[in-house]
């Protein structure tokens, strides 16, 4: 199984990026460890974060934007944080707007979200929003 992510990886990595959500999947931990988190770490230094934020939660973004919506089960499964930490980070993303609960356990990125993916937002900015709006 490794060799054939390994064959897979190298077709996919020359393949012409038309789509950053290709480079984005590429640079996750795959389960089995065979791929390296290293593409996106100059992204991530160019991000504003906040205090409040920590490492994973660039990834639990990233894997939302990829993947529409997930549960944090779905984080884990692809190469994320572990599913108890994701759904704790989910429910802080969640607070500050960067991420919607769907239902109970589902969640999606926001405008907020994917403005701070693209580095147009300033998430030290951010305040907890109420859910009751």
């Amino acid at each position: 199984m490794p060799d054939f992510v390994n064959t897979l990886l190298r077709i996919l990595q020359s393949v012409p990026d038309t789509s950053q959500g290709i480079r984005r999947k590429l640079s996750y931990p795959h389960p089995t460890g065979a791929i390296m988190r290293n593409a996106h770490q100059t992204t991530d230094e160019m991000r504003q974060r906040a205090e409040w934020m920590v490492p994973s939660d660039d990834q639990i973004l990233e894997l939302l934007h990829d993947n529409q919506h997930l549960t944090p089960k779905g984080i884990e499964h692809y190469g994320g944080p572990s599913s108890g930490h994701a759904h704790d980070r989910c429910a802080v993303l969640a607070e500050y707007g960067l991420i919607e609960r769907v239902v109970q356990g589902l969640y999606k990125l926001t405008d907020e979200g994917r403005a701070y993916l693209n580095e147009e937002l300033d998430a030290s900015e951010l305040e907890p929003v109420d859910e009751a709006e």
